[in-house]
């Protein structure tokens, strides 16, 4: 079994992809478009709304969409995505780059679980949690 990630956005989504895909070293999958699909009745600007896509990592994935009703999105705190990170410079580096139009909630810092940790939420109003574990 494997548990995918699916963030959903209201007409950015291909515009995160990119954002997500520079920040974090990702790449980018091909975009399947809801225009390349015959569904009836849908609005010309909807025809460019992102269907899906992926963003790929060594050995991680995780899906993007744009919704078919922009309007009933409603982004919450109830998920994060988290990034356990494999050095004090790549969660650095990844915080800033995703920094770029984010509210901070924490800067990284030290923690009382020996990590340095952060968190913010990114200008498309996902959240995310950085956390590297320093070696003992």
């Amino acid at each position: 079994m494997r548990i995918v990630p699916y963030l959903n956005f209201g007409g950015q989504a291909e515009e995160a992809l990119h954002f997500y895909a520079s920040a974090l070293g990702g790449k980018a999958s091909d975009i399947m478009r809801f225009g390349d699909n015959p569904f009836p009745g849908m609005s010309e600007e909807m025809k460019n709304f992102v269907m899906h896509t992926e963003l790929h990592f060594d050995d991680f994935y995780f899906y993007l969409s744009d919704t078919f009703d922009p309007e009933s999105l409603n982004r919450g705190n109830a998920n994060t995505m988290h990034i356990d990170c494999d050095s004090e410079d790549q969660l650095r580096s990844f915080f800033g780059a995703l920094r770029e139009g984010a509210t901070t909630v924490k800067e990284p810092e030290d923690t009382f679980w020996g990590a340095i940790y952060g968190d913010l939420v990114d200008k498309f109003g996902v959240q995310w949690s950085f956390n590297y574990q320093k070696p003992e």
